[in-house]
Order: structure tokens, then C-alpha cells, then sequence
């Protein structure tokens, strides 16, 4: 159902391909992610921003930090995606790219002689094409394809009885294509900028 959304947004972006180019101005949104488009989630579990500018590109910015003492946990994630939006307008189709990176640290402990500790470095990085559907003036919604390549490197360090040994580093890949954002559907407020408050 997701993929047959982001395929009809798509094509009537390029069936208005006759239509007048408009250059949208400069704003700042925050991005949310829905499943049903009525229940807001966070945006790919953190928080996301968007820089649209006057040359028709788009940045989108994620920040992710999360820490548990009782999970013994913590993770940051920091990514960045551009967009090039070839046919501005109401229904507005994209194409750019995208790098994230992270790092997730995890300790089992039985008590404090036995324990294992797990270290992850994580980026990601990708192609992505997709459109954007302008609810409002400044609301939208968007979907997108993509095609990434995931990395992690793992660091372990087990103790037994006191006596640590360490393990690793070790490399994992993978490489994926399909849907993008976390296979959800992307929302944006807009926010209202200096010059729109202005016209009157």
C-alpha cells in the first residue's frame, strides 16, 4: 500500500511537468514520521529538520541520542540527506542522497567481574529519489526510494572472573534498495519565515 502512495505521488509529479517552474522560498520545517498519516512518530526514533532554500534544494538533519542506566545503553546517530527537487511545485519530485553514522554501546553485566561489553560504529550512506505532496502551504508530505549501503564495525570485550579478552574489530555490510525513511511516510511543518510574516 506504501509502495502504491509513493508511486501515484510520483507520477502526478511528472504528469505536471509542463507546468510553470516555481522557485519555493527559504523555510525551516520539523519532520515527523507517520504510518496512517493521522498518528505522529519521531522521526526515524529522533529528532528531524529541514532547511528548504530558495534554489529549490532541501536539506534534512537527524539527531538521535538515547540513554538507559537500567539497559546499561547508549546510542547517538547523526544524518544528513539532500534533496534537488527537479520539478517544484505542489507535488514535487526529489532526487539526492543521504549519510548517516552512529554509535551504539551495550553492557551485559552479571556482576562486576563478569560482564560484556558491545561497541558498534554504524554509517550509512545512499541514493534516494522520491516526491513531496504539499497538504498547505506549509505542510507536506513526502516518500522516497532508496538505494544504501550500511556498514558496522563491532568491538566486544567479554570479563570472566576478572580476566578481560577482547575481540574484533569486525566488519559487517549490507546493501539494500527499496523504500527509504524507515519505510514510513515523512511529514513536514513548515514554520513561518521573517520574510513571509512581513507580506502582507
Amino acid at each position: 500500500m506504501k509502495r502504491g502512495i509513493f508511486l501515484t505521488l510520483f507520477f502526478v509529479g511528472l504528469a505536471s511537468i509542463t507546468a510553470q517552474e516555481v522557485k519555493q522560498p527559504q523555510a525551516v520545517g520539523l519532520i515527523f514520521n507517520s504510518s496512517n498519516l493521522i498518528n505522529l512518530e519521531s522521526y526515524q526514533a529522533g529528532i528531524g529538520v529541514k532547511l528548504r532554500t530558495v534554489d529549490n534544494s532541501a536539506f534534512r538533519f537527524l539527531l538521535d541520542v538515547f540513554y538507559s542506566n537500567s539497559l546499561d545503553t547508549f546510542s547517538s546517530t547523526l544524518g544528513v540527506a539532500y534533496e534537488k527537487h527537479f520539478l517544484p511545485g505542489q507535488v514535487s519530485p526529489y532526487w539526492g542522497g543521504l549519510i548517516q553514522g552512529g554509535y551504539l554501546g551495550q553492557t551485559s553485566k552479571t556482576d562486576s567481574d563478569n560482564w560484556t561489553k558491545n561497541g558498534s560504529f554504524l554509517v550509512s550512506s545512499g541514493l534516494v529519489v522520491g516526491v513531496e505532496y504539499y497538504v498547505l502551504e506549509n505542510i507536506s508530505v513526502f516518500a522516497e526510494y532508496g538505494a544504501l549501503f550500511s556498514g558496522t564495525i563491532l568491538n566486544t570485550t567479554t570479563s570472566v572472573a576478572g580476566t578481560e579478552a577482547k575481540t574484533g574489530p569486525t566488519f559487517n555490510y549490507s546493501i539494500d534498495t527499496g523504500l527509504g525513511n524507515d519505510a514510513k511516510l515523512g511529514i513536514v511543518i513548515y514554520l513561518d519565515t521573517p520574510a513571509k510574516k512581513g507580506k502582507k
